[in-house]
């Protein structure tokens, strides 16, 4: 028996505004001067392994986890986050390697599509701050 909660729905690039295509964007709670995806909260947001041959954390893709988005300013106000509202804007292209999966469509979460070194995905998502504009909303 497959239960509600075990079951997510994964977003590839190709697909994100075809899924999400009623929508302007989708939207992060962060900071005025950023989106807040400059810190990686591994375990909690990011599934990791330690990579004994790098010294470095390895981010391995998880359909149950990732870096929470919305699908509106409404849906992030109703969650226990404060700061201001920012969007990725309808159309935008995520960087390779990137992807959301969600287990309720209006709580995307931000994931990797392959394994990585963290100092890849830090790069891949100080790529996608720079395609997300400040909404200057507060929630």
């Amino acid at each position: 028996m497959v239960l509600r909660n075990d079951v997510f729905t994964v977003v590839t690039p190709n697909n994100l505004w075809k899924e999400y295509s009623l929508q302007d964007g989708l939207y992060r709670c962060g900071r005025p001067t950023h989106p807040a995806l400059k810190k990686l909260r591994l375990g909690k947001d990011i599934h990791f392994a330690l990579d004994p041959f790098v010294n470095e954390e390895l981010i391995l893709p998880h359909p149950k986890m990732g870096i929470s988005f919305g699908d509106s300013i409404a849906t992030l106000k109703k969650q226990p986050v404060s700061g201001v509202a920012w969007i990725l804007p309808k159309y935008k292209i995520l960087p390779e390697g990137l992807l959301f999966n969600y287990r309720d469509k209006y709580h995307p979460l931000l994931n990797v599509s392959r394994k990585m070194p963290a100092t890849e995905l830090l790069a891949k998502l100080n790529e996608l701050s720079k395609l997300m504009t400040c909404t200057n909303v507060r929630v």
